[in-house]
């Protein structure tokens, strides 16, 4: 009888262990499954638990617009999932020389030819040349510190100085119809491998990034457009094609009061930044060498619109919109949420036209 009791106290004692064990153990599912450690979870394809998802009010504040098509002539060396590869075997011709001179979309005659060739010769063994264009960093296979050839210095010339070899180029890199497929769109390119992949290789292996230009900054007239003004429609652009600017806005205005076909109420000069953007001076080799042209191809890095200049009036569009956005808020943000931090993101240019367009209005 004492061991029968003895047994009976001892369940007594171990029934409530076992319940307290059963109360623990859903704790410890869920910790399992809140850092990662649950195997049924380890095994599901899912995002890692520690990350928090996004909040319903959180709004993206990149926008980013492409434009054109981008060919990748180095399949073997570089891997480019937007481009459109091509390979010599596509190209229509063997050398630059028979794509220039035989090409049956646009051609230049041989005497032409032959002319930037022997340019291309004095400029090569220049001492700007030799000393101050080297190949950096990149994936074309050209060994860093390679010097510029002189089919690169060709393609060059050719975009600069030969305005319907250049707009023969930039057609085979847009789509025509929007839905064109890659097949139409090799094909077509395919009649200017050669300047095209020199060309690329120019601005990309022998370039500068834009942040260590003299200028910082670089300009584009385009015609009006409402959604490049405002950061929330675009505020990277990524141009697949080649893409000619100025580090002088003089030549924008220039040029867009000389076209006569051109509305000058309706356009635009852009200030843009291009910061790790490579682009080539082409101001010493161009037979426009007044224009400072900076030429940008490839857009594998993104150039920003710091400013979109009126061409009539001369204000900044984005200094306009940027600052409207913000009138409403000064009014609805509660005082307790009012701060005074002389360090914000605000520029003091924005502070100031906010304070003229509220003057103006109450002056009416």
């Amino acid at each position: 009888e004492n061991d029968n009791d003895k047994d009976k106290d001892k369940d007594k004692e171990t029934e409530p262990k076992q319940e307290e064990a059963k109360k623990e153990e859903p704790k410890k599912e869920e910790e399992s499954s809140i850092s990662g450690l649950d195997e049924n979870v380890k095994n599901k394809s899912k995002a890692s638990p520690t990350v928090l998802p996004p909040k319903k009010n959180e709004i993206i504040d990149k926008k980013e617009f492409s434009y054109g098509v981008r060919f990748n002539y180095w399949s073997q060396d570089m891997e480019d999932l937007i481009g459109i590869t091509i390979t010599d075997k596509d190209a229509k011709y063997k050398t630059l020389k028979d794509e220039l001179t035989k090409n049956q979309v646009c051609k230049i005659s041989e005497f032409e030819y032959n002319l930037l060739n022997e340019k291309a010769a004095i400029y090569v063994d220049t001492p700007y040349c030799q000393e101050k264009i080297e190949a950096g960093v990149n994936t074309m296979g050209i060994r860093i510190l390679d010097k510029i050839t002189k089919e690169h210095l060709i393609s060059i010339m050719l975009y600069c100085n030969y305005d319907n070899m250049r707009n023969a180029l930039l057609s085979t890199l847009i789509r025509e119809p929007f839905d064109e497929t890659n097949e139409s769109m090799l094909e077509r390119h395919s009649h200017f491998y050669h300047f095209g992949k020199l060309l690329r290789e120019s601005i990309e292996c022998f370039g500068v990034e834009a942040h260590r230009s003299e200028t910082k900054v670089f300009y584009h007239g385009i015609d009006f457009d409402r959604k490049i003004m405002n950061d929330d429609e675009i505020k990277s652009l990524f141009i697949y094609t080649p893409l000619s600017t100025s580090s002088l806005m003089e030549i924008c205005l220039n040029n867009n009061s000389n076209q006569s076909d051109n509305n000058n109420d309706n356009s635009l000069i852009l200030e843009l930044k291009g910061y790790v953007s490579k682009y080539f001076d082409a101001s010493w080799i161009s037979d426009y060498s007044f224009e400072k042209e900076q030429i940008f191809f490839g857009g594998t890095r993104a150039l920003t619109v710091n400013k979109c200049i009126d061409y009539k009036y001369g204000y900044d569009h984005k200094l306009f919109i940027n600052s409207m956005k913000y009138i409403p808020n000064i009014f609805k943000m509660p005082m307790s949420e009012w701060k005074i931090n002389k360090n914000d993101d605000m520029l003091q240019e924005t502070k100031e036209m906010i304070r003229n367009l509220i003057f103006h209005q109450l002056n009416k």
